[in-house]
């Protein structure tokens, strides 16, 4: 069983984990040279396959993952197909490609991708994106969690029924 954060778990402030899978180690350095000024908000990990990621979720919970589509063994799309296929639908994962494929896109967001993007990556875009998958992920959870008062969740909601009107 995949261990995955609960999209209601409790604790806004937390710091979020982020899992690279790129088979390319100089595609994770450098992922992990342009995120370095994150690491006070984000606790990354790197991994070089889809299995490795796989094994990784099976004892530490993640909020996103970025996984590479072209890699030997389990491609980032079956990664991806696995994941969504579980119950909860797994944490978002955004794919990253060097690939010029046209369908791949579709592919992906189809599969459950959350985006697809296109190597090289700006560091800027990369956390641009990272951040919004977080808050959608983040604004999912709360809306679903009756527990949370009304006043956090925004205006229009119902405490009672821990639903937005």
């Amino acid at each position: 069983m995949l261990y995955l954060t609960p999209w209601g778990q409790k604790g806004a402030d937390r710091m979020r984990t982020i899992l690279f899978v790129d088979d390319e180690p100089h595609i994770l350095n450098a992922y992990r040279r342009s995120l370095q000024d994150q690491r006070q908000d984000w606790e990354l990990h790197f991994l070089e396959s889809a299995e490795a990621a796989l094994d990784f979720l099976q004892t530490r919970p993640v909020d996103a993952i970025i996984s590479d589509v072209k890699m030997p063994g389990m491609d980032g799309l079956e990664l991806l197909g696995q994941l969504h296929a579980l119950d909860g639908g797994g944490p978002p994962v955004i794919i990253v490609t060097g690939l010029q494929d046209h369908t791949l896109k579709r592919r992906a967001l189809d599969l459950g991708a959350a985006d697809l993007l296109d190597k090289p990556l700006g560091a800027e875009d990369l956390v641009a994106r990272l951040r919004s998958v977080l808050r959608i992920r983040h604004y999912a959870g709360s809306a679903a969690d009756p527990e949370r008062p009304a006043r956090e969740q925004g205006p229009g909601a119902d405490s009672s029924a821990g639903k937005i009107k």
